[in-house]
């Protein structure tokens, strides 16, 4: 049976000692400034350092998070990256404390190597592998470092580290509990050897194991240097409790001003495995004075047939990507900014799922459900108070990432994830403005999308395109949602790779549009089998096709098109086949037909927007040559579109009565639990 640990207030910051009590006053208000600010430095430079020497894609994209602790394990000072791992690294930092801190065969000492990849015990899942090093000043344990990554390979049943096909934790490849890889600065090189031998990619398993190591070695030097070396340890020690005071202080502060009330949100999910299949997330929001409680009762239950759940820490985690990114983005991202938050899940949900479920696909499914759901709530909560500027749409459907496995170009094993698509995501529309444009990955706000040519020298595959807009690719509103790309991928100078891919929100969009907006389009998973492209590309430069529409409505490559889910089974593609992956938008902000028209145009213009939802949806009126709108025929073309409106509507009693006596039919509902409430 796997093994769960108790994360249940492991996340939130622990009562100060006597020693940061005693500390924290001897940090003043010019010198916190400063070197508050060091500390993120020093975070922020571990990551240069992390970025520079690893080897995954992600990785290499900016996907990591490095982050310093208090010596309880709290989360003090943090890169800006992705913040799902700076929280639930704390819970195996205190686990380590627990357990071993006192334990003759194990101990804690300077220059020791911790790694942690088990889902239960802090990882999101498996992918998620984790080093930790111990601060120590002379003989005083005084803090700890963290260097975390989605590692693209954990020697699961399929290659990539998320396989579909995995029913129990025990398809999905390295479970490893924290255990000590390293001692006096240097990984131990049985266990590196042990390590690498579980993995399809040994080489990259490896290097980005090193550079974890190093990232954690370079922010201890830089705090013994620059903080320790140049004010005492006491300082230290009262700089990190002085920051996570300052953010829980100001964050409950904040808080105080919102308006008491319950805000409710449900949202769905039309699959939780390969075939289809309806789920719900149930999120109620309750604010009361400087506290806030999110209550995801009335999830769906677990499903046991694929790797689709995910557990509470993860749902937890994944709120400080809403509490750090907007509602206090103003605010140090430390433990104290998530004091005024508590949580209650329902155990053996999909979101609080058992030890021996399979997770690895649950971050970008049903966990996802938990990402919308809480800007929806929110959003609510804010409007009516003097933060307003805060409420934002959610990001849109988590893209599709690109998995594989094989030989490389030069007949070396090679297996991982690509971070094309999700770092190519639209984000949501605020109150005031529309979503940036290929804004980054959710989880990670500053990833990168990776030079192409860089990544075809290292990885089997050619791009056919990657840079242009999708048109209608976000929510449409008074203010649309960021657009994202569609990336085309083919193997190069291979015969053929193992790929496949995870998602949810085919049919549907899960998340919602914010007062009135629309939520995100979907958007379909193509593959061309047996195609021509090698010879267009032989032939001509002016023959290759350049976008997603080129080939679906004008088949400028031959082939067999094939139009299908985004959770692939992985599946061998041959070197003649083309993949087309989508990276998704946005949500949008208000009424559609509030929408400036001359912002329209100005997407039409763009291409991010087609004529068919410049008129269907918009309603504006332009002219076809010049793409200039008319104002005055606009206004006359929304004014009937809104008595149309109150046309098709219905007494909300009435249209009650008949909704409540409709039923899915049951091979829908099989994963939903009792209908109507799961």
């Amino acid at each position: 049976m796997g093994i769960k640990l108790d994360t249940a207030d492991m996340w939130k910051p622990s009562p100060p000692s006597q020693r940061e009590l005693d500390c924290v006053g001897l940090v003043e208000a010019a010198d916190f400034e400063i070197y508050a600010k060091k500390l993120d430095l020093i975070c922020a430079e571990a990551r240069v350092i992390f970025v520079k020497m690893g080897a995954a894609q992600m990785l290499q994209s900016g996907d990591v998070a490095l982050g310093i602790y208090t010596a309880q394990g709290d989360l003090a000072a943090a890169d800006v990256s992705i913040y799902l791992h700076l929280v639930t690294g704390q819970i195996p930092i205190k686990y380590i404390i627990d357990a071993y801190l006192n334990d003759p065969t194990v101990g804690v000492k300077d220059g020791d190597i911790f790694f942690v990849n088990e889902a239960t015990f802090g990882g999101i899942h498996n992918p998620d592998m984790i080093a930790i090093m111990p601060i120590f000043f002379e003989e005083e344990l005084v803090g700890w470092t963290l260097a975390a990554l989605h590692e693209g390979e954990t020697g699961a049943v399929d290659p990539g580290g998320m396989s579909v096909a995995a029913k129990t934790r025990y398809d999905e490849g390295m479970h490893w509990v924290p255990f000590k890889v390293g001692e006096n600065y240097q990984l131990k090189q049985d266990l590196v050897t042990m390590m690498a031998n579980q993995v399809r990619d040994p080489r990259m398993h490896t290097i980005d194991l090193k550079a974890r190591a190093a990232a954690c070695e370079r922010m201890i030097k830089r705090v013994r240097e620059e903080v320790i070396g140049r004010k005492g340890v006491d300082f230290f020690i009262g700089l990190m409790r002085k920051n996570i005071d300052t953010a829980m202080e100001a964050g409950r502060a904040m808080v105080r001003e919102l308006n008491d009330g319950v805000y409710r949100t449900p949202m769905f999910l039309d699959a939780v495995g390969a075939d289809y299949g309806l789920v719900r997330m149930m999120l109620t929001v309750t604010k009361k004075g400087d506290e806030i409680t999110l209550d995801f009762s009335g999830t769906s239950p677990e499903t046991p047939d694929g790797p689709f759940n995910t557990y509470k820490h993860v749902v937890i985690a994944g709120s400080a990507l809403y509490i750090y990114q907007f509602l206090f983005s103003d605010l140090p991202p430390t433990a104290g900014a998530m004091a005024p938050f508590d949580y209650t899940f329902t155990p053996g949900s999909l979101l609080d799922a058992g030890a021996d479920a399979a997770v690895a696909c649950g971050v970008l499914t049903s966990g996802f459900l938990a990402f919308y759901a809480i800007p929806s709530c929110f959003a609510k909560m804010l409007f009516d108070s003097e933060w307003r500027h805060k409420a934002v749409a959610s990001w849109g459907t988590p893209s599709p990432p690109f998995m594989y496995g094989g030989l490389n170009q030069y007949g070396l094993p090679v297996a991982g994830l690509a971070s094309d698509a999700l770092n190519t995501q639209g984000a949501g529309a605020r109150q005031d403005k529309d979503g940036e444009n290929t804004a980054g990955f959710s989880f990670c706000p500053t990833g990168i999308l990776q030079d192409a040519e860089f990544t075809e020298l290292q990885l089997p595959w050619m791009y056919l395109f990657r840079n242009r807009f999708m048109a209608d690719n976000h929510g449409f509103g008074k203010y649309r949602g960021g657009t994202g790309v569609m990336i085309g991928y083919m193997p190069h100078n291979v015969p053929w790779l193992v790929c496949g891919s995870s998602q949810g929100g085919n049919k549907f969009p899960p998340e919602k549009g914010l007062f009135g907006g629309y939520a995100a389009m979907t958007a379909p998973a193509v593959s061309i089998n047996g195609s021509d492209f090698a010879e267009l590309f032989a032939e001509s430069s002016d023959k290759i096709p350049f976008d997603v529409y080129e080939l679906l409505e004008e088949r400028a490559v031959k082939g067999e098109y094939v139009v299908e889910s985004m959770i692939r089974p992985f599946r061998p593609v041959m070197g003649d086949d083309i993949i087309l992956m989508p990276s998704l938008g946005g949500s949008s902000y208000g009424e559609v037909l509030e929408r400036d028209p001359d912002l329209v145009t100005a997407d039409l213009k763009a291409g991010i927007t087609t004529p068919w939802t410049a008129d269907n949806v918009y309603r504006v009126v332009y002219d076809p040559e010049t793409l200039r709108a008319d104002h005055e025929a606009t206004a006359a073309a929304r004014d009937a579109e809104r008595e149309k409106r109150k046309q098709r509507g219905r007494p909300y009693a009435e249209f009650e009565k008949e909704w409540l006596q409709k039923r899915p039919a049951d091979e829908i509902i099989k994963r939903y639990g009792d209908w109507p409430d799961p």
